[in-house]
């Protein structure tokens, strides 16, 4: 005979189960929303802040968006393209698309001009980047990271064998130019947002007769703009570096050409950008 408390605690939890995972639809929410705080509270108006300075900056900077979207697309058709036949390829696969994740992360801050944040998500997606390049030059040093929770001593060994020098100078001898430029955006991050350093701190605080005023959301045009391209700079340099860890499989998606196609439509960007800058400051 069918325990019956077993059957009723079994139907509770399936329905518990089937309200978690269901999505209402737009007028469902809509209803749900007006009963709630939402837009009445501190972080809900931040968040539809946010997400109106998204919209406006996706049609109002249209040469960048473009950029990104030609950078987000390169990603997403290596998505499914990358060999995963060992543990060490699955991690060099997750290193992918952990960058993948940091890059549109990136884009949401900065589009929202929550611009000095979006530099701790670009450093994440560079420095997934070049984990996948270090690891992948020697296999030795894969088995160091996959090692590194087993103990105290293997964390110390982690550290000493991921040093951030060693790190660029194994990228900078496979690829000259590419080392350099990974190590000057990766400074340009610690600079500005990545760490918190002055000249990602200064910019959100306004002196007034009365005091300072801090902001979260800073649309400054310049300093917006800035992030813009050192967003496309980064997220074309790590797309470089990840062409090198996966020569054959992105060749299968012509990376390399999309690399190339990005440069050619950031040139006249960063260009504009630039004399737009002088003129502000000028």
């Amino acid at each position: 005979m069918p325990n019956r408390k077993s059957a009723k605690k079994r139907r509770v939890k399936s329905r518990k189960e089937a309200e978690a995972s269901y999505v209402p639809n737009e007028q469902e929410l809509k209803t749900a929303l007006e009963k709630s705080t939402w837009g009445k509270g501190e972080l809900s108006q931040l968040l539809i802040s946010s997400y109106n300075n998204i919209k406006i900056s996706y049609v109002k900077a249209k040469p960048y968006v473009e950029l990104f979207e030609r950078i987000t697309l390169s990603f997403a058709v290596s998505h499914n393209r990358i060999s995963c036949s060992s543990y060490g390829e699955l991690l060099h696969a997750a290193f992918f698309n952990r960058a993948f994740s940091n890059f549109v992360a990136s884009a949401r801050l900065m589009l929202s001009c929550q611009v000095t944040d979006s530099f701790s998500t670009l450093r994440s997606c560079l420095e997934n980047g070049l984990y996948a390049f270090y690891t992948k030059s020697d296999s030795g040093l894969l088995t160091v990271y996959q090692n590194r929770h087993t103990s105290n001593e293997a964390r110390k060994e982690m550290r000493r064998r991921f040093q951030v020098k060693d790190i660029f100078e194994c990228l900078t001898s496979a690829d000259s130019r590419l080392g350099q430029e990974a190590r000057q955006l990766y400074n340009m991050c610690i600079d500005y947002g990545g760490h918190p350093n002055e000249w990602g701190s200064i910019p959100n605080i306004r002196t007034t007769d009365s005091g300072i005023s801090m902001v979260i959301l800073n649309a400054d045009e310049q300093f917006v703009k800035g992030c813009f391209c050192a967003g496309i700079m980064i997220g074309k340099c790590v797309l470089s570096i990840f062409n090198l860890v996966y020569p054959e499989d992105f060749a299968n998606v012509n990376m390399t050409l999309r690399i190339q196609h990005i440069e050619k439509h950031f040139k006249p960007v960063a260009l504009s950008t630039a004399q737009m800058i002088r003129y502000l400051k000028s």
